[in-house]
């Protein structure tokens, strides 16, 4: 195998890999906004809704991402063991991160429903 064709499969694995779980996160994303959508009293497209669930997931993904790494290798950077010391951390790392990940999104995308034009009752001004 080549350098050209290594790289390609790594990608292409993390691309299999990461893709799918996305796609889930934003469908389950998706899901849970409806039904807060439901209660809104002018309730959003389902585009909008979409748009919405997927603000989450992309903010969601990249805190849990940055909450991940944080978690998994500041210790490393501290001690300064990056051999043992990164896989005895993964173990915790991997569910902080995801808890984080579903938190911020959750939390992101409620309120960016929560506060979408329309669905706010204003008074009018006096002239």
């Amino acid at each position: 195998m080549t350098l050209d064709t290594e790289a390609l499969d790594y990608y292409l694995s993390v691309a299999t890999m990461v893709g799918p779980t996305l796609i889930g996160f934003f469908a389950l994303q998706y899901a849970m906004l409806i039904g807060r959508n439901r209660k809104r009293p002018a309730p959003l497209s389902g585009w909008g809704v979409a748009a919405r669930a997927a603000v989450g997931v992309i903010v969601g993904s990249a805190a849990g991402l940055g909450a991940l790494w944080a978690t998994m290798y500041v210790p490393s950077y501290l001690t300064g063991d990056f051999e043992g010391l990164p896989w005895l951390t993964m173990f915790i790392a991997l569910p902080v991160g995801g808890l984080v990940g579903l938190g911020v999104s959750h939390c992101l995308s409620w309120w960016l429903v929560a506060r979408a034009r329309g669905g706010v009752a204003t008074t009018p001004v006096a002239p």
